[in-house]
C-alpha cells in the first residue's frame, strides 16, 4: 500500500505547473520508474547496511506491484 501511495502522489507531482516538459508528457512512466528505483535502493540497503535485515526479491515484486496499483489508481481517479 506504501509503494501505491508513492506511486500516486508522485504522479499528481509530475502534473503540477512548472514541470518540464518531458517529465509531464509521460507522468506515469516517471512516477512508476522512480518508485521502483527507491524500491530497489530500499531493498539493498537493508540487505547490505542494516543489521539483521535482508533484502528479498519478493519484496520488490511487492513494491512493484504497489507502484502499479498507485498507477493504476491515478488513472481511474483522472477518468
Amino acid at each position: 500500500g506504501m509503494f501505491a501511495i508513492l506511486g500516486f502522489l508522485e504522479i499528481q507531482g509530475c502534473k503540477k505547473p512548472g514541470t518540464p516538459a518531458l517529465i509531464a508528457a509521460r507522468p506515469g512512466l516517471w512516477a512508476v520508474s522512480l518508485a521502483l528505483l527507491f524500491g530497489i535502493v530500499m531493498e539493498v540497503v537493508q540487505h547490505y547496511l542494516i543489521p539483521n535485515r535482508f533484502g528479498s526479491v519478493y519484496d520488490l515484486i511487492a513494491n512493484a506491484a504497489g507502484c502499479f496499483a498507485g498507477l493504476g489508481l491515478a488513472k481511474w481517479l483522472i477518468r
